[in-house]
């Protein structure tokens, strides 16, 4: 499939539905995002929109003012074209690839920043791997003690204080740093756990957690009386009883209803999967899975199926509140009153799959700005009251899946 790249600003979209989010120059037509902003930017809801790498499978006929056409992967970026792009993002560093998908792969690791705090997130993998509408833009293999390994190393000791953090404030169980460390061991095949500790007293704990949640109990809040406990992060969101299963809905109509699962997963790869419902189908209506759901941010990465624009899987992250869609997926019309189980993997090499009904509808999307949070969490949207719905939720970490080399098997 043709892929067809350009780089310009974010837009700030306001949907038929009233949804505010950040997107693509163009939307309407399936795309992938590489986003060049920092977590901050992300989280500016209109007022800085900040640069990204924008993927089209056509070109486009009438592009925006602002947006410059770079080519397709292996067409070459020129001197003038790289420092324009290396002025606009800021950089005080030269870009040094030739070709479209070699800049965007230094840009995303060489230029990236381990939390996303002054600049876009860093990509991770001891098979490092750069994707886009499921194709593979470039990938190696990180070895112990080189150049890419201390780059890599930075970012897993960001994540592992970020969650130890966490862990002594109360947000976690207790020792669960230990837990995690264990998981950053197995997944990137460090050898020497002070390595990312950097402390010879922590040492790794055993790891391995999965959740299930049936919605037991028909009420007007999930706060309590479910199977997991859940945080109502924004929006209104109840639980009732519908075609003889109980199934969460949105109570706040032409807004997003995002909850959180407060049962932590052992790693920042995982999946979490449910089951999409819709009263009627209509522009506006959504549900889906969230994975890497803050601790204590309306922050996350989320997946949805909607009927809007045309039927779409859409994949994207929320930050602070704020919607970014980076990819979609023109998939069929959901049909009324018919169950699809929507599935988001987010793996350790930061590339993030969606599944419909076990098919992938985006594969291998790369995006690392959200790291180093490990609770799942649930995401519905209504233009009225009761039109999504979404059951039979559950999440599992990735470390108690069976793997071969860096693929995970499901």
């Amino acid at each position: 499939m043709a892929q067809h790249i350009y780089f310009g600003d974010w837009v700030w979209h306001i949907a038929p539905s009233g949804d505010l989010f950040w997107g693509p120059p163009v939307l309407g037509i399936p795309h992938g995002c590489f986003d060049l902003r920092s977590l901050a930017e992300s989280a500016s809801p209109g007022l800085s929109n900040g640069s990204g790498i924008f993927v089209y499978p056509q070109l486009l006929v009438s592009p925006p003012p602002g947006i410059v056409y770079l080519g397709e992967r292996n067409a070459n970026v020129l001197t003038p074209r790289k420092n324009a792009i290396r002025t606009r993002l800021g950089l005080g560093e030269n870009i040094v690839a030739d070709t479209v998908g070699d800049v965007v792969a230094e840009l995303l690791f060489q230029h990236a920043d381990p939390r996303a705090t002054v600049r876009w997130g860093r990509l991770r993998g001891s098979d490092w791997r750069l994707t886009c509408l499921g194709e593979i833009w470039k990938q190696f293999q990180i070895q112990i003690g080189s150049s890419e390994y201390v780059l890599l190393r930075e970012s897993l000791r960001a994540d592992y204080q970020k969650v130890r953090t966490e862990t002594l404030a109360g947000r976690h169980p207790p020792r669960f740093h230990r837990r995690y460390l264990r998981y950053i061991l197995e997944h990137y095949r460090v050898q020497n756990y002070e390595d990312i500790s950097q402390d010879s007293q922590e040492s790794p704990d055993p790891h391995g957690t999965s959740w299930t949640e049936t919605w037991p109990t028909v009420s007007t809040t999930i706060s309590s009386g479910q199977d997991q406990v859940w945080t109502e992060v924004s929006g209104d969101s109840q639980v009732v009883l519908l075609a003889s299963a109980n199934r969460l809905v949105n109570v706040t109509s032409a807004a997003n209803c995002r909850a959180r699962c407060e049962t932590a997963l052992a790693g920042d790869a995982h999946y979490c999967q449910g089951t999409a419902r819709f009263t009627i189908s209509v522009s506006g209506v959504r549900s889906g899975p969230m994975t890497r759901f803050a601790a204590a941010a309306d922050t996350a990465y989320y997946t949805q199926y909607l009927d809007t624009n045309g039927a779409e899987i859409d994949f994207g992250k929320v930050v602070a509140a704020t919607r970014t869609s980076l990819a979609t997926f023109d998939d069929t019309s959901p049909a009324a009153d018919t169950d699809y189980v929507v599935r988001l993997t987010s793996e350790d090499n930061d590339t993030h799959t969606v599944r419909r009904d076990g098919a992938d509808k985006i594969l291998n999307h790369s995006n690392a700005d959200i790291t180093g949070n490990v609770r799942g969490g649930a995401m519905v949207f209504g233009s009225l009251v009761d039109f999504a719905h979404l059951s039979a939720v559950s999440a599992q970490d990735l470390a108690s899946v069976v793997r071969s080399g860096a693929i995970v098997i499901l």
